[in-house]
């Protein structure tokens, strides 16, 4: 169109929410709206939270987590649409592709478990206590502290819990994954009570928007990365449509599956998930 300026990408800060016709795609209405739910649940089940893990044993409290996830997920009108099969017979490094700080919420509504995070994230308001509450794994990615990382993962896994680690290191704009760290998937080679670790993928594709697929340039919309600050982005994906996400369980394996090869399990995980991936855009 004539004498209008197009948004521009970057490549650390995702385009402005305009549509072809230069009309907001945001709603601010429904922004605020979705905005006060969660801000509303979250100050009801925290105390409940803090109680519980203060009185009840993990078993306990771990189903209220994902409680509390999936009733964020349907205060902001997500949908679910589930594919595959989740272990849920023994300890499981689930591991998946990380679009945005929504992958918390999906994934956290199924696995009673922990995430393994960036140490900053433990620092930020309100999303670093509720990370602590869910007894996030904090690391660092400097070389000394490889060793004290894969102590803190087998501990857990000595204590029978699920892990859930995003092996890109990082979020991306959602058009494709960034290579999956085989470093990540160390602790595979552990074994508890004479059994080894189950791995299993688990790609999340957010696939449609108000019923209609998303497409490649919209995907930058739910994607938080680069610089783009939190605050503006989590008010611009809350008044979008109606989300669905596609969440699709592959098949687990072991270190053995795969000869002790970590970069052989790592490749394994990267081509299930983008498969999946792939799957979901085109159902």
């Amino acid at each position: 169109m004539a004498g209008v300026k197009e948004p521009k990408l970057t490549a650390d800060t995702p385009p402005a929410f305009f549509d072809g016709r230069q009309a907001p795609l945001v709603s601010k209405v429904n922004a605020a709206l979705n905005i006060i739910r969660y801000a509303l649940i979250t100050l009801a089940c925290l105390p409940v939270q803090l109680l519980l893990r203060w009185l009840a044993p993990r078993r306990v409290w771990e189903p209220f987590v994902c409680w509390y996830h999936a009733c964020i997920l349907a205060a902001l009108g997500v949908q679910l649409v589930v594919l595959g099969t989740q272990v849920r017979t023994r300890p499981t490094l689930f591991v998946a592709n990380h679009n945005s700080y929504l992958d918390i919420e999906v994934l956290g509504a199924f696995i009673p478990g922990s995430f393994v995070a960036m140490e900053q994230v433990g620092t930020w308001p309100l999303f670093g206590l509720l990370s602590r509450l869910q007894e996030t794994v904090f690391i660092d990615r400097r070389t000394k502290s490889i060793a004290q990382q894969q102590a803190q993962l087998t501990q857990r896994f000595d204590a029978k819990q699920n892990l859930i680690i995003f092996p890109e290191g990082s979020s991306y704009t959602g058009t494709h994954l960034m290579p999956f760290r085989s470093s990540l998937l160390a602790v595979a080679k552990h074994e508890v009570e004479g059994q080894p670790i189950l791995i299993q993928p688990v790609s999340v594709t957010f696939a449609r928007l108000d019923g209609l697929p998303i497409s490649r340039g919209m995907r930058t919309f739910y994607s938080w990365y680069g610089q783009t600050p939190l605050a503006p982005h989590m008010l611009g994906t809350a008044g979008l449509g109606r989300l669905q996400v596609v969440v699709e369980w592959h098949p687990p394996k072991t270190l053995a599956n795969f000869d002790g090869s970590r970069k052989h399990l790592t490749a394994y995980c990267e081509t299930a998930i983008k498969a999946g991936m792939a799957r979901a855009r085109t159902r």
